[in-house]
């Protein structure tokens, strides 16, 4: 077995540990305004400011009204960079800012987002969505394409599965008319 397929592998378990006891807790939401699934009543927020969101009276009212069961960091024991970019001159990402919003799961998140976003204490809101991981296409014979792996299509496929409007264009040397594909 490849080393990026075992890598894969461990990190979907790594994955699934850490999520188990929210998915359990609750049902995915599989929409028709998005493609993939979301937990109900989980928004996921950053901050501007570096401020409890606690001490703002306009999200402590906009929470209270939505009737929020917990607001809690997503990263606890993070700290704000004490540089804004490092020696490379890359802006640097402050995860100390990151929040997870619960609402009850009967709430209407798209609402409770458009509301949300209008605060100008909200830099990014947006709901808490699954990655589908370890895509295969519907292909017969992919488990006898050895180039699949060589070229780690599959982690390209985790990540984007193509586009109908993307026109593509091979220039090859030869055909093989009797191939199945």
């Amino acid at each position: 077995m490849s080393d990026i397929r075992k890598r894969m592998r461990f990190l979907i378990v790594l994955f699934l540990f850490s999520i188990s006891p929210v998915v359990q807790a609750q049902k995915l939401i599989e929409s028709e305004l998005y493609e993939d699934s979301y937990l109900p009543g989980v928004v996921e927020v950053k901050l501007k400011a570096q401020i409890a969101p606690e001490n703002d009276s306009n999200l402590s009212s906009l929470l209270s009204k939505w009737n929020c069961i917990s607001i809690s960091k997503r990263f606890p024991r993070a700290k704000s960079p004490e540089k804004e970019f490092n020696s490379r001159s890359e802006k640097l990402a402050d995860i100390s800012k990151l929040y997870t919003i619960k609402l009850p799961e009967s709430a209407n998140l798209q609402s409770f987002l458009s509301e949300l976003i209008k605060l100008d204490i909200i830099e990014i809101a947006e709901l808490h969505f699954l990655p589908n991981l370890l895509y295969v296409p519907s292909d017969d014979s992919v488990d006898v394409q050895y180039a699949l792996n060589r070229i780690q299509a599959f982690a390209g496929w985790d990540l984007h599965q193509g586009d109908t409007n993307t026109v593509i264009g091979i220039t090859d040397t030869g055909v093989e008319i009797y191939h199945p594909d």
